[in-house]
């Protein structure tokens, strides 16, 4: 594969055509932090009630993993565990407790495990439009179904 970068200079090799990828949507993805700084610091910051504050720092239990997994796409893309929705359907009538474990022990601990912090990022061509360029290409990041799964039951709360 032959990519164009900086106005007209091709450039092929998978680590080049990485770091090109990388280096554009870097460009165009960027956060300026100042403006994130000056947003917090002149608008009201919304706050959640006691009450709500209480329910989000409630223990997940059992119901709210078998909910978000009736609730999770059957037969999409899978991410970098490979496992399809399908696969946690099996566990819905009991999801049993590793799942809660590993949430719960993440909660206490203040970090995620590392398989649910991954995500696989795929460049898909755009139609209509010459591959050979960085702009031609979206990216999609393929998530491990563990990470839906619990972005379900937080949403869900």
């Amino acid at each position: 594969m032959l990519l164009e970068f900086d106005e007209g200079s091709l450039i092929k090799g998978r680590d080049d055509i990485t770091d090109a990828f990388a280096e554009y949507y870097g460009k165009l993805y960027g956060s300026d932090s100042t403006g994130l700084h000056q947003f917090v610091a002149n608008g009201p910051v919304p706050c959640q009630s006691p009450e709500d504050c209480e329910l989000l720092d409630a223990e997940v239990i059992c119901w709210e993993l078998r909910t978000a997994l009736g609730q999770l796409p059957v037969s999409k893309a899978p991410g970098p565990n490979t496992f399809l929705g399908d696969f946690w359907l099996v566990f819905r009538p009991d999801p049993g407790l590793p799942q809660l474990n590993t949430f719960k022990e993440a909660l206490a601990l203040s970090k995620l495990p590392h398989n649910l912090v991954v995500a696989e990022i795929i460049v898909l061509p755009k139609p209509g439009l010459e591959g050979t360029k960085c702009e031609a290409y979206q990216l999609i990041s393929l998530l491990n179904s563990e990470v839906k799964i619990w972005a379900k039951v937080l949403a869900n709360e």
